[in-house]
């Protein structure tokens, strides 16, 4: 059985990389290991997108991988992990000029990656996201809110600032605007993505027509 296009056009690249972490970089051979198994993840999705080389991949792509590891179960640390292999391979790619840019360089990784906050316990995270009532628009609201917060580990005013033409449900990630009106895509969760469906489902429209009502009645 024959690689595809990705595979016979990436593969060489891949192993020059990973001679340069061995040699130059003298990284040990357990953590190349590592990176080996985690870019040829990468090369097996790349795969069947049918892409001729490094320069066909752009950002979506990427994020499609990294998504593709969450629904498969991988832990958040190990996401992390793969999500900092790929970063150092196309940016080593983009100093040797093979490609003019990296398609992984806005990407950032959740702050929140599988660890709570040092300051809260698992049972008070617990109690912070179920405080909501479930059985309001409102509290439907507020759950998604606190959801994207904690697994997006967004900024309260990157919360605010979202854009509903930025969030990809099909993709499961958001376009964020941070400082200086800088993008970067966030993936979320699965349990932050379900939170934020319910809220955009029903309770958002009902919550503006409420909001309208009021303006017209005082105005």
């Amino acid at each position: 059985m024959q690689d595809g296009p990705a595979q016979n056009s990436f593969e060489p690249l891949v192993d020059e990389y990973l001679a340069h972490l061995g040699v130059e970089r003298g990284l040990s051979r357990h953590t190349v290991d590592g990176y080996s198994r985690d870019l040829r993840r990468l090369l097996n999705h790349l795969d069947h997108r049918l892409l001729g080389g490094p320069g066909e991949v752009q950002e979506l792509h990427v994020v499609d991988f990294m998504v593709a590891l969450e629904k498969a179960g991988l832990a958040p640390r190990s996401r992390a992990r793969v999500l900092s292999a790929v970063k150092g391979f196309f940016s080593w790619l983009a100093r040797e000029r093979v490609i003019g840019s990296t398609p992984a360089e806005d990407l950032e990784t959740p702050r929140f990656t599988g660890k709570l906050p040092t300051m809260l316990s698992s049972d008070e995270v617990e109690r912070l996201l179920g405080a909501p009532d479930a059985g309001t628009d409102r509290g439907r609201r507020d759950r998604a809110m606190l959801e994207l917060l904690y697994a997006a580990g967004l900024r309260v005013s990157e919360l605010v600032g979202l854009r509903l033409d930025g969030y990809r449900a099909d993709a499961g990630f958001l376009l964020v605007w941070g400082k200086g009106g800088k993008e970067r895509v966030v993936p979320i969760g699965q349990a932050a993505q379900a939170a934020l469906d319910d809220y955009l489902g029903g309770p958002r429209q009902r919550i503006l027509a409420g909001g309208k009502k009021r303006t017209r009645r005082t105005g």
